[in-house]
């Protein structure tokens, strides 16, 4: 039982919520939590620390779903699988911000949940641990530490770049560019552009989203220049790597 994926249910339907609930037990995950706010989700996580999040869009209180979803992102980067019924565009382009892992569509079958579950945890089973880009070594731990976990939280923003990186660290560009050269040989722009890469390659490969997507979603707003970097990174076009 202590190897089951833990699933927290954040639904105010209590209906679909006891649904849900029940499909899940017959595919033999745990639930871990049932609650209907956002506020009461953030407590859950931290007492229970679920493998995954099944969220409502449209959650009542403080915190919609969005805001929840935001919040897990930044904070514990745990995946997400929003729940969703008859979302308008700019609602579902601003849940598409938070980084979920997929969305399902209300009311949604046995089978459908099941592969949006198996594939939210194939990604992140597949996702490139980010500490291989860097050389192994013990007097990278607190700083680069430090420079990979900003670049995690702000990647997906297409601003997001040297100058920016170096506000969040504290440092001038020429502070940042002497720290990582005595540490690595990798620039800090190129620390941006590999993860970038990286974020873009699991979406890809998962099937979750196309060339465009996966650009936009990681912060490349210039699909062309997207898929230039990536074949100079990986040796493959973007649309060959795509399921």
């Amino acid at each position: 039982m202590d190897n089951q994926t833990k699933i927290l249910i954040v639904e105010d339907d209590m209906i679909v919520a006891a649904d849900v609930s029940m499909m899940l037990g017959r595919m033999n995950y745990e639930v871990s939590g049932i609650t209907p706010r956002g506020e009461d989700a953030l407590k859950s996580i931290e007492s229970t620390r679920p493998d995954l999040i099944l969220m409502d869009i449209a959650l009542k209180g403080r915190l919609d779903g969005i805001a929840t979803a935001q919040i897990v992102h930044d904070t514990y980067r745990i995946p997400v699988v929003f729940l969703t019924a008859n979302a308008d565009d700019d609602t579902f382009q601003r849940a598409k911000a938070t980084k979920p892992y997929a969305f399902l569509s209300k009311p949604f079958r046995h089978s459908e949940l099941q592969r949006a579950i198996e594939l939210a945890l194939e990604m992140v089973a597949e996702e490139p641990p980010y500490q291989a880009e860097l050389p192994d070594t013990p007097k990278e731990d607190a700083f680069l530490q430090k420079v990979r976990q900003v670049i995690e939280a702000h990647y997906a923003a297409e601003d997001f770049g040297l100058p920016q990186l170096c506000q969040k660290i504290g440092m001038s560009r020429s502070q940042l560019f002497r720290k990582m050269k005595s540490l690595t040989d990798i620039a800090p722009s190129d620390l941006i552009r590999i993860h970038r890469l990286n974020k873009a390659r699991t979406l890809l490969e998962s099937g979750a989203a196309n060339v465009a997507e996966a650009a936009w979603q990681v912060g490349f707003k210039d699909p062309s220049y997207f898929s230039k970097l990536y074949q100079e990174e990986f040796g493959v076009a973007p649309s060959a790597t795509r399921k």
